[in-house]
């Protein structure tokens, strides 16, 4: 295993962004430990995806959403950046 994938699985229900957003801030802060540092949170729905990237850039944190409905809006250039 590479020491610099870290990978859980957790099941959530509907209302999670409460719980989510501060559990994201904590492992973010503990786990990326640099500006290259990524990490990845799958949602089921679409709208869930928006609700918890804009989420957490309201908390200042470095984050972008993608869902498969944006591929057009964005482009493939700007999903390359990802």
């Amino acid at each position: 295993m590479r020491p610099e994938v870290f990978l859980e699985i957790e099941d959530r229900k509907v209302g999670f962004l409460e719980e989510l957003v501060p559990m994201i801030e904590e492992r973010w802060r503990k786990h990326c430990v640099d500006d290259a540092s990524r990490m990845m949170v799958f949602v089921q729905s679409q709208a869930g995806v928006e609700q918890l990237g804009k989420a957490l850039m309201v908390k200042n944190m470095p984050a972008a959403y993608y869902h498969a409905a944006l591929v057009e809006e964005i482009g493939d250039e700007e999903i390359g950046k990802w």
